[in-house]
């Protein structure tokens, strides 16, 4: 209720201030018009309302989800510089691998030419490059790329230990991790968009060595779209013969692959690795899945 006001003995100002409910000195209470103080319901930085936390906005994939963490190079707000901060282990799963091209752990040997990275957010420069992004298809909406590329015809000049590596390990080479389960021979397939016969050749290897079986996968049929291979190229076939790239795993445990350059230009989305000698993958192939 009002408080009542005093008798007109007292002075004007103090009747003023008795009238308005506030005794001298006495300060307005700010609470009263402020309204509830905001929770971790309405705007609050906490788990549930858009921190930057494992719950918020950023869930982090786990090892069936296929995907990187964000920690570890994921295609996410990281896309634009592919190497991990920390280095990402694969697992393989039932005699079966599968890994992305641009979730390598570490490149080698770039001086003459690099492997770069084409998404959706970034389509770098470099010249010669006589073809333009092949983003359509691409597993993970991603791919590597070889440049520059000097060489995309026959008749294009030929620079060895540049343009063209006849051995694996001695051109730009890109190194993967996997845990692997089960030892034994896996063959290598590999995804690649070639659009010339110059552009269609790369090596394979493991663990700092790159065994003759791995060495000169090629490509000739599947032109102008992502055709998986796994035929090694041959003195007396050049197209080689499918399910002839393999690969020895000699034990349980986390093991290193490798592909290096062949041929500049060489469009690399996603390699897969199967312990059965009748497996072929189709479209982008099986599901990455993380190592625990």
């Amino acid at each position: 209720m009002p408080r009542p006001c005093p008798s007109p003995l007292f002075a004007a100002l103090a009747l003023a201030l008795a009238c308005t409910g506030n005794m001298v000195g006495e300060r307005p209470d700010p609470s009263r018009d402020a309204g509830p103080a905001p929770t971790g319901d309405a705007g609050s930085p906490s788990t549930d309302a858009g921190s930057p936390t494992e719950d918020a906005g950023s869930p982090t994939p786990t090892a069936d989800a296929g995907s990187p963490t964000e920690d570890a190079g994921s295609p996410t707000e990281d896309a634009g510089s592919p190497m991990p901060s920390d280095p990402l282990t694969f697992a393989e799963v039932d005699g079966l691998v599968a890994v992305e091209a641009e979730h390598y752990v570490r490149i080698e040997n770039e001086e003459d030419r690099e492997w770069v990275r084409f998404d959706a957010m970034d389509a770098p420069s470099i010249e010669p490059d006589p073809d333009p992004p092949h983003l359509e298809g691409a597993a993970g909406g991603a791919y590597l790329e070889n440049l520059p590329d000097t060489r995309a015809t026959m008749d294009d000049p030929i620079e060895h230990g540049v343009s063209f590596h006849p051995n694996g390990g001695t051109g730009p080479m890109l190194t993967y991790r996997v845990r692997f389960e089960t030892p034994g021979t896996y063959v290598v397939w590999v995804r690649a968009y070639s659009t010339g016969t110059e552009d269609n050749g790369i090596h394979a290897g493991i663990d700092g060595t790159f065994p003759g079986s791995g060495e000169r996968v090629q490509w000739c049929a599947g032109k102008h779209q992502w055709t998986w291979s796994s035929a090694q190229r041959t003195t007396s076939n050049h197209c080689g013969t499918p399910g002839t790239i393999t690969l020895d795993v000699d034990s349980a445990g986390v093991h290193e692959i490798h592909f290096s350059l062949r041929e500049d230009g060489f469009e690399f989305d996603k390699f897969v690795l199967a312990l059965d000698a009748g497996f072929e993958p189709s479209g982008e192939g099986p599901a990455e899945v993380l190592a625990d």
